[in-house]
């Protein structure tokens, strides 16, 4: 995404809210860029597109603005997501579920949140608990949505990773794209990790390295080199 500052951080969160409401709603997040003006990202590397055209049309980068229309937005996605869950158009072409449109948005405020937070050298904590609900919530439904779901893809790499406090699945590469599967006896790396640890490797913050020397991620198996591609497969704009 290059650099942004903190205004131009709060704006994005506040045009992630507004296409989230948008899909829970049911008109979908694409039809809310097309009445802006703005091309839905036909692929999940053009997302950086999509976000820079967004900035472009909203000169408002004054953070307390931005935060009342997050608070605003997001008060008005639990009121729409109160009649209960169901399937909603998204962005990339997908369908997903009223709860995982939820999660993108825990998703978002958490790495934000640590983005700005590390930007400020201020403290940031992503709760064990939030991070299992970007992860298990929105990453791992999106990867099904856009990856494969054929088991019987010859895999490319394989890592099966333990969420502490969370749940165990195997993300994969395959000729097919990424996946997500359940865990199976061989696969080429294992990880425990601290579920917040764990979000910000999927989400491209920081080196995998660091959070195994720190403890908060423990590996091992008979391929870890091979196991670690997973990620960059996976690893958003």
């Amino acid at each position: 995404m290059g650099w942004w500052t903190v205004g131009d951080v709060g704006a994005h969160l506040a045009h992630v809210v507004g296409l989230d409401l948008e899909a829970a709603r049911g008109r979908g997040a694409e039809a809310a860029l097309d009445a802006q003006g703005v091309t839905a990202p036909p692929h999940i590397r053009k997302l950086h597109y999509m976000t820079a055209a967004l900035l472009d049309r909203d000169p408002v980068r004054d953070p307390a603005e931005q935060a009342g229309r997050i608070e605003a937005g997001i008060a008005a996605l639990l009121d729409e997501c109160e009649e209960g869950d169901r399937l909603v158009p998204w962005l990339l072409g997908t369908t997903i579920s009223r709860a995982a449109v939820c999660s993108h948005q825990v998703c978002e405020m958490l790495v934000h949140g640590w983005d700005i937070a590390r930007a400020a050298e201020l403290e940031w904590t992503i709760p064990s608990d939030l991070a299992c609900v970007a992860i298990e919530g929105f990453i791992l439904a999106l990867i099904g949505e856009l990856g494969t779901t054929d088991p019987h893809n010859e895999l490319l790499a394989s890592c099966e990773i333990r969420l502490r406090g969370g749940g165990r699945f195997v993300l994969a590469l395959t000729q097919a794209g990424p996946a997500v599967f359940a865990p199976r006896d061989r696969v080429d790396l294992r990880i425990s990790a601290d579920p917040a640890a764990m979000l910000l490797v999927m989400l491209g913050r920081g080196s995998p390295l660091s959070r195994v020397l720190s403890g908060r991620i423990v590996a091992w198996g008979p391929r870890p080199i091979r196991g670690m591609r997973v990620f960059d497969a996976i690893k958003a704009p």
